[in-house]
């Protein structure tokens, strides 16, 4: 039987020694600038915290001292859901002072009080949906998730880095920045695409709120470029179709229930002869 030596400058991917890299992803970092808002004071930590959440979000990540906790978290997502909020009440504010001006449509009326109770409608359900969806979509990023890799990325940990997304919500303020001249400037001399500035800028700031969870999807948990990208997209899917489903049941049943704040100005009553 002729005997066989074995070969050495054979190279077959299939017989390669396969290499693995194992990564503490719940390794705690130097701390973020909203974990150090005793030292720096609230507001400028919370707005420092926003800014590098905007141009520096793979550090921001890398920077959470207690992952293990949702508490710092939790308190980021509430400041960003009050500027959004605060966002909603100034534009509903500049509507209806222009309605109340006759710009808008000077054969339509405002009625003040229920206009009122909808802009504090809208503003808190802008607080209650970001603060139920973060958790509804912490849920839905593992269950989107393989088996292994729900046992090596710990739920609490996808929560912060989704929490932390949250930052470019500062961006809905950026139409404020012009809210002064709408304010004075007649709606016949205002260019049409700045009467849309706040859904402009909402869709800005959700667009960034993507990149960012798509940034740590990939830099944080460590996922696969492509699972990565596809949980983020079906998660934001979710939140248009949510988003959508809201804005019509309000649209069309709250006037039906308790009757709209803009109606057409009531015609004079003829006074008998």
């Amino acid at each position: 039987m002729p005997a066989y030596d074995k070969r050495t400058d054979v190279d077959i991917a299939a017989m390669r020694k396969q290499e693995t890299t194992n990564y503490n992803v719940m390794l705690p970092g130097s701390g973020t600038p909203w974990e150090d808002r005793g030292r720096t004071g609230f507001i400028p930590a919370f707005l420092k915290t926003c800014f590098k959440s905007l141009f520096g979000h793979k550090a921001l990540l890398d920077q959470i001292r207690r992952p293990e906790t949702t508490s710092e978290a939790t308190w980021f997502a509430v400041g960003c859901a009050a500027m959004w909020a605060v966002s909603i009440a100034i534009w509903d504010g500049l509507i209806y002072y222009r309605y109340y001006r006759g710009d808008l449509a000077p054969t339509l009326v405002v009625n003040g009080e229920q206009y009122l109770i909808e802009t504090a409608l809208r503003a808190a359900g802008a607080v209650v949906f970001l603060l139920i969806f973060l958790r509804v979509a912490t849920t839905m990023f593992v269950s989107l998730l393989g088996h292994s890799t729900q046992q090596q990325i710990p739920k609490v940990l996808i929560y912060n880095v989704l929490g932390y997304s949250l930052g470019p919500s500062i961006l809905v303020f950026v139409p404020v920045l012009d809210i002064f001249r709408l304010f004075m400037t007649p709606a016949s001399a205002v260019p049409g695409f700045l009467l849309h500035l706040p859904l402009l800028s909402f869709a800005l700031a959700g667009a960034w709120i993507m990149i960012d969870a798509l940034i740590g999807a990939k830099t944080r948990l460590y996922l696969r470029a492509r699972e990565a990208v596809v949980n983020v997209m079906l998660i934001g899917v979710v939140v248009v179709v949510l988003l959508v489903l809201l804005y019509l049941a309000l649209y069309y049943l709250w006037p039906l229930i308790l009757g709209g704040s803009i109606e057409p100005v009531p015609k004079p009553v003829a006074m008998p002869a």
